[in-house]
């Protein structure tokens, strides 16, 4: 073979050989990247007991799963053992230091020999972050759980407490079926837990349920997507209303009133300290829960000539919580670089001058329909939406405050310091604007104005403020925000803090008008909770002698028969509501029954028409409550049917898990 063939021969197998093989180190490169680690790579004020969490794109294998894949070592603490577990997503993995990081230091985190379940290796990645200066300050009253008193039910009546609140039905119009989930509590100064309680109210507020806290106060009372009852206990500590409780915690419920579960962040991560404003159970089980930092010694005046240099700093957390592993798998922190800055706040309520700087003022989280995070701020006059896929959680969109994107439409006065932003079906968004500053938009611009006068202002005759439900439409092509829908009550109800608005699946809005003190007369008595048509009619509204509120309120299906068949549905055909939870994870509940007595039947249907569960086969002498299970079945579109001798109904649902 001549040494010109012999060379074409070579070439030949070596560009057979390499290609294959580039490509294959290409998707290895490409199959086994690092999507997310915390702490973010340079991000300070980390708390010294912080777990550090890597997820890479593919699901790892176990076997290579053990501490020896962490190289962790502070530059005065040395190297760190710990213990590492794997999520229930099978990617997840997140080390837990055996010992506390040393105040100051600077930690350098090194992965190495983690497989992924097809044999790859995982990229290797390098990382550091600075600890906090100084440990991250938590203030308690008390911390114990005490288990409730048995709760009581419309057919076993009891007499009621003597500090039960007074209330008065003001409408009952044919409202939306379903119970009511309250937890109220006096705002008068040294009533601790009178008037205190988490209950459940049928139409005519007569209770279904209810419980006396057994520590501090109850906050978040509602049912969630997989049929149990959630509640948060805690609260601020005695005179502060920044500072969170370390003690507060989020309580699970049976159907049974049975505490089954709960979620604590000191749990999981110890310097944080869970908010008691929201949680949102996702559909893998996993808990995304509102958290508070307190840093100690935060130099407001490096931004703000005349604030303090050692402030208490309170910041916002964000962590989605394993509880099958007892460790939060993803976190995002307000104060890391590229979120919100410590002078977002719009107004002086959030004291960025004085000794304690509530800058954020986090209260209500929500995975949107894309898996990204919707967060209220309300010390920022903004809703944010967070990006879940980008490593470093960064904004995809901001409405209101400071850094608004979108162009208002119908809403020249904006919202101000809401409460309860929620994606709803129809795409739109919905939120409570308490409206606390709403005359000071036109100031929006100005970090801080001196002729803005303390917060008592806010009440004079030419700005008084007033509270409303709104839907907005967001058009992301044209960033437009623009009113749909909203509801002020006539401009008459004031809403210094709380509140929440909830889409019935009827059309109505649920609103809560939460709490309003006006300096000039003190704690203002007016309704609490309305229900309200599409057309602002009223169909419902409850009243509660001041100065007991609720923090939220919500309707959903419950056990109470009398609880809001609307009787604009009877008339000799057979009721069936809407089932709640829906999409259904497992139970849900829907009312039922025959006004004329006679037999009925429910059964459920797949797309196909194929009838896959039987649920009830009787009679019901008007309407009563029935819990129905889906565990099963398939993931997928069904119909309930009722069927009797008068007609059939009927309802979607949709069982997804």
């Amino acid at each position: 073979m001549s040494n010109l063939l012999r060379s074409f021969f070579q070439v030949v197998v070596v560009l057979s050989l390499s290609i294959p093989f580039a490509g294959y180190a290409q998707s290895v490169a490409a199959a086994s990247a690092i999507e997310y680690h915390f702490p973010l790579d340079g991000s300070s004020f980390v708390p010294t007991n912080s777990a550090i969490i890597v997820r890479p794109s593919l699901a790892v294998d176990r076997s290579s799963v053990s501490s020896s894949a962490f190289r962790v070592s502070g530059s005065m603490s040395g190297v760190h053992a710990g213990s590492v577990k794997l999520s229930d997503d099978g990617k997840t993995l997140v080390f837990q230091p055996s010992e506390r990081f040393a105040v100051g230091e600077q930690v350098t985190v090194q992965l190495e020999n983690i497989r992924t379940t097809d044999g790859q290796i995982v990229e290797s990645k390098s990382f550091s972050f600075d600890i906090s200066p100084t440990e991250h300050a938590t203030q308690s009253n008390n911390s114990v759980f005490v288990e409730d008193q048995s709760p009581i039910s419309l057919d076993a009546p009891a007499s009621l407490p003597s500090d039960w609140p007074q209330m008065t039905v003001l409408t009952n119009d044919h409202p939306a079926a379903g119970d009511l989930f309250v937890a109220s509590f006096s705002a008068a100064t040294g009533a601790g837990s009178n008037h205190a309680y988490r209950m459940i109210l049928d139409s005519l507020a007569n209770p279904v349920y209810y419980a006396k806290p057994a520590r501090m106060l109850d906050f978040d009372f509602k049912v969630l997507p997989n049929g149990r009852l959630a509640f948060c206990e805690g609260g601020y500590v005695a005179g502060s209303q920044a500072i969170i409780d370390a003690g507060t915690k989020y309580y699970i419920m049976d159907s049974n009133y049975t505490v089954v579960d709960s979620f604590d962040m000191r749990r999981v991560s110890s310097s944080y300290v869970t908010d008691f404003h929201d949680i949102q159970i996702l559909p893998n089980g996993h808990a995304l829960m509102l958290g508070v930092d307190t840093i100690p010694n935060w130099n407001m005046s490096k931004d703000l000539p005349g604030a303090k240099s050692n402030a208490l700093f309170v910041g916002a957390v964000i962590e989605e919580v394993d509880n099958s592993i007892n460790s939060p798998v993803w976190v995002w922190r307000s104060w890391d670089a590229g979120h919100y800055l410590d002078t977002d706040a719009v107004n002086e309520n959030a004291n960025l001058m004085g000794p304690v700087v509530d800058a954020v003022h986090a209260n209500s989280i929500q995975q949107d329909t894309d898996g990204n995070i919707l967060l209220s701020s309300r010390h920022l006059d903004e809703v944010s939406k967070i990006n879940r896929s980008d490593a470093n959680g960064s904004f995809i969109w901001r409405l209101g405050g400071k850094h608004n994107q979108f162009t208002f439409v119908n809403d020249s006065i904006h919202f101000s310091h809401q409460h309860d932003a929620r994606r709803i079906s129809n795409g739109n968004l919905t939120l409570f604007d308490n409206g606390n500053y709403r005359h000071f938009a036109v100031k929006i611009d100005t970090l801080i104005d001196s002729s803005i006068t303390p917060p008592d202002t806010m009440y004079d005759t030419a700005h008084k403020p007033f509270a409303r439900a709104c839907e907005y439409h967001l058009d992301m092509s044209n960033m437009t925000a623009t009113l749909v829908w909203h509801y002020d009550h006539d401009s008459t109800i004031e809403s210094t803090a709380m509140g929440s608005v909830q889409r019935l699946d009827n059309g109505n809005s649920l609103v809560c008008w939460g709490l309003a003190f006006n300096p000039g007369i003190g704690f203002v008595d007016q309704p609490n909770i309305t229900e309200v048509r599409p057309d602002k009619s009223i169909a419902y509204e409850l009243h509660m002698v001041a100065p007991v509120y609720t923090y939220r309120a919500f309707k959903a299906p419950w056990k109470s028969a009398s609880s809001g068949v609307s009787s604009s549905t009877a008339g000799g055909q057979p009721i069936l509501g809407e089932p709640f939870p829906n999409p259904s994870t497992g139970i849900s509940r829907v009312i039922l029954g025959s006004p004329n007595g006679k037999p009925i039947q429910l059964n459920l249907f797949d797309a196909l028409g194929r009838m896959v569960r039987s649920y009830y086969s009787g009679s019901v002498a008007t309407a009563a409550a029935l819990e129905i299970s889906t565990d099963g079945l398939p993931n997928g579109s069904y119909r309930l049917v009722l069927q009797s001798e008068s007609g059939t109904a009927s309802r979607q649902l949709v069982i997804a898990r």
